[in-house]
């Protein structure tokens, strides 16, 4: 009897005495390291450049005063607060005298005029009042007619080196108290092009 014969190797089959041995976990640590030290140098520049752009224009709050204002239901006669109020809530009308300059070499066209108020325990923003909406207070509130001036309006523009001075008016739907506990209120005025100026109000 023919002893039994060993099956034929197959010529496919890898050898394994000819593979590469896996390469440690420590040969791709340089590699990594220095993507990230890459990477981390990368996001550096790029976000100091973000926080290096000349600012595009000046200004201060000359002026702020505060009108607070109870409206009560009246079942004849709607209440005379400010424009799209509910009837019987405590309101808070802000009256801002603000400056803008602009500090480039561009023409600057002013977008949006907006106020963030702090609180104790939470933030609350406004868009600053339309010509109209501030002519229909003042009618509605004689007392207010002493401050009043020519608004600064949105979409103004303003050459290299101009000025621009006008009257600004927030709401806030709390009582007059709250607004004592105010930790702080900025108003912000944004531009179709370049950075927003950001004014301290208090």
């Amino acid at each position: 009897m023919n002893a039994p014969t060993s099956p034929t190797p197959n010529s496919s089959a890898p050898n394994l005495a000819q593979v590469d041995p896996p390469r440690p976990l420590r040969g791709y640590l340089w590699p990594i390291l220095i993507g990230l030290v890459v990477t981390s140098v990368g996001m550096a520049y790029f976000y100091g450049r973000l926080g290096g752009i000349a600012p595009v224009a000046s200004g201060s709050v000359q002026r702020l005063q505060m009108f607070p204002i109870h409206t009560a239901p009246d079942p004849d006669m709607p209440g005379p607060g400010f424009p799209g109020a509910a009837l019987d809530q405590d309101q808070v009308i802000v009256l801002a005298q603000v400056q803008v300059k602009n500090i480039s070499k561009a023409p600057l066209e002013l977008f949006d005029l907006s106020a963030m108020l702090t609180l104790p325990q939470e933030q609350r923003s406004s868009l600053g009042a339309s010509p109209a909406d501030i002519d229909r207070l003042i009618q509605a509130y004689p007392d207010l007619a002493a401050a009043k001036m020519q608004p600064l309006v949105r979409h103004r523009v303003l050459a290299p080196g101009q000025t621009a001075q006008g009257l600004m008016v927030f709401n806030y739907p709390l009582s007059q108290q709250q607004w004592t506990q105010r930790k702080g209120l900025k108003i912000t005025v944004s531009f179709t092009q370049g950075s927003s100026l950001v004014l301290n109000a208090q």
